[in-house]
């Protein structure tokens, strides 16, 4: 089997990228962004959860303590 390419195609290539590459490293860390920000939000979401019921208990404590 013969060699395609020679070193320096691949180096260059591998350096620089070409644009298949490129566009599928973007695709990547699209989804990783979207996973993240999909997560964050659920996140906030139970952190405000959390927050409610705790300002819900903090409420009722003082009804209790007046």
């Amino acid at each position: 089997m013969k060699k395609r390419y020679n070193k320096n195609y691949i180096v260059r290539h591998v350096r620089y990228g070409n644009k298949s590459t490129y566009l599928l490293f973007c695709n990547i860390l699209l989804k990783y962004f979207h996973f993240f920000i999909y997560n964050f939000s659920i996140n906030i979401d139970i952190f405000d959860h959390f927050s409610n019921t705790l300002n819900l208990n903090l409420a009722e404590s003082n009804k209790i303590l007046k």
